[in-house]
């Protein structure tokens, strides 16, 4: 990510500044949301954040091509902008309600809103399919069958938004698991971290103690040997 983002910050929106490059923001901004979700659980928000504004900005790069009238073939890729933008609020989101940053949190939500006003149009909404706008429409008091339109949605107060948010928290707990299994590991021996998860192994007889090489697991085998169990 360093690389890519802040050490050829120039390169990287260069890239996407070109119109054409629009068929690859599917794909990086996966791979972009997946990292910022791995920093997430592990609890480093700082880089979290990073990552997810930076996939917010390749967004917006592509939806400016996709709205530039001199290029009308890419308006048809329009809806898959706005779906990635949804999914990246998504955990923007998440991530704002984690650090208690509600105001910076009330256009996000807005616009995950809007979204679901234009693309999941269908009542009655639901938690699983229109979270946001059930969320504002139970907070409003109406029903479930009624779907505001995008331009009322934007007219309403930040007091409301607030209130919305705070009341029903659409965010997610990391569990122990999913933060043991983000985090890197470091080698029992030289105490070494590894720079990608997976690149240590474990000790094949106990699936314990934890190496960065043969050397290390060698030269640390007359002391490991006496607490290895075999693997449960």
């Amino acid at each position: 990510y360093d690389d890519l983002t802040i050490l050829n910050e120039g390169e990287w929106t260069d890239f996407f500044a070109h119109p054409n490059n629009y068929r690859t923001m599917t794909s990086i901004h996966g791979v972009l949301t997946n990292l910022g979700n791995i920093y997430f659980k592990r609890g480093v928000y700082e880089s979290s954040g990073e990552v997810f504004e930076k996939a917010a900005e390749i967004i917006q790069l592509c939806k400016q091509h996709c709205s530039n009238p001199d290029l009308p073939y890419l308006r048809v890729h329009i809806p898959e902008c706005d779906q990635a933008e949804y999914e990246a609020n998504t955990f923007r989101s998440i991530l704002n309600m984690q650090l208690k940053r509600y105001r910076l949190n009330i256009p996000v939500w807005l616009d995950a809103c809007a979204y679901e006003a234009k693309y999941l149009d269908t009542p009655p909404l639901c938690l699983d399919n229109q979270p946001y706008l059930c969320c504002l429409q139970k907070e409003r008091g109406l029903t479930i069958h009624c779907i505001p339109t995008v331009e009322e949605i934007h007219t309403l107060s930040d007091n409301v938004i607030l209130k919305c948010m705070k009341k029903y928290r659409l965010t997610k707990d990391t569990t122990a698991n999913e933060k043991k299994e983000t985090q890197l590991l470091m080698c029992d021996h030289c105490n070494k971290q590894e720079l990608a998860m997976g690149e240590f192994k474990m000790c094949p007889r106990c699936n314990k103690a934890v190496y960065c090489g043969k050397v290390c697991q060698k030269a640390s085998w007359k002391l490991h040997k006496k607490v290895c169990g075999k693997k449960n």
